[in-house]
């Protein structure tokens, strides 16, 4: 099992407190304004907090825009990557707003949607990126309670 140790940043070479669980090479540097949560594990620094549609931001970091079709009225400008292959499917995000699906089923069918090599491969990007820099994540709901945002974030951080 893991437990709390001492670690040497990589990329900054002073030492930091973690919780390992069987991977000390994904411990990680506080400098990247993540933060320890309660149980001593680390959290990326990805925000889900904002809708594409609220207001651009220097603390938003890099804009990263998850949903499947381009959301109406917004200027490219306004993201810095679109990775459409991460959003939900046409048939589970209608399933769930019209009441067809508990929020509990859609986050197993989403869960197992990106199971697809190819999201993997975006998940484990989007990982990297969150060590480096910080990262929100954008679609156009604005409860991130009962958005796909937060089940991917929650993804991206198991990498």
């Amino acid at each position: 099992m893991g437990g709390s140790c001492i670690v040497e940043c990589p990329s900054r070479g002073h030492r930091e407190r973690s919780r390992l669980q069987r991977r000390p090479e994904k411990a990680l540097c506080l400098a990247l304004k993540g933060s320890w949560s309660a149980s001593g594990d680390y959290d990326l620094p990805i925000s889900v907090e904002k809708c594409i549609y609220d207001p651009k931001s220097k603390d938003d970091g890099v804009r990263v825009l998850v949903m499947r079709f381009w959301p109406r009225g917004i200027k490219k400008g306004k993201v810095d990557l679109w990775y459409r292959e991460v959003g939900t499917s046409k048939d589970l995000i209608k399933a769930w707003k019209a009441g067809e699906i508990t929020w509990r089923e859609f986050r197993k069918q989403y869960i197992a949607d990106l199971k697809d090599e190819g999201k993997q491969k975006i998940i484990r990007e989007l990982a990297e990126r969150a060590r480096t820099q910080k990262i929100s994540l954008l679609c156009g709901c604005h409860e991130p309670e009962t958005c796909h945002r937060t089940i991917l974030k929650e993804q991206i951080e198991k990498v």
